[in-house]
């Protein structure tokens, strides 16, 4: 039974790391964008900075593991906070920039060409939309 428990621990540990690790990249690419776009003069206060930053990040199906992640943390799709749904969301109401959905542009669907996800985080708006 204590071999079990370690190998667990083993396990999320490892998945802890693994998970750190692709966030010191994700962290260390934002990073040098927002240099980037500071020699260029762009104003990183701007809404649009973030749509940028977006765009420039390696995709590797981060839509579909940022959905996955949400649904495991039981998180809101504008806020990307745990602990409430969208429709209980006391920050700005986000509007998808892309599909103009109820959820951040982050997890777009439509422009990650992800139909499988599509499918998923459509059933779910609708959810949320009947428990208004």
């Amino acid at each position: 039974m204590i071999e079990d428990k370690r190998g667990i621990l083993n396990l999320i540990s490892e998945g802890k790391e693994k998970n750190d690790r692709e966030w010191k990249v994700t962290v260390e690419a934002t990073e040098r964008i927002l240099r980037q776009l500071e020699a260029m003069g762009e104003n990183l206060e701007q809404s649009s900075i973030e749509i940028i930053i977006e765009n420039k990040l390696p995709l590797d199906s981060g839509q579909k593991r940022r959905m996955q992640r949400l649904k495991e943390k039981n998180a809101c799709l504008n806020c990307l906070q745990p602990g409430h749904t969208t429709i209980n969301c006391k920050t700005r109401k986000r509007v998808c920039f892309y599909c103009k959905g109820h959820h951040n542009t982050a997890l777009c669907y439509t422009k990650y060409n992800d139909q499988t996800q599509s499918v998923g985080l459509i059933e779910e708006e609708k959810i949320q939309r009947r428990q208004r």
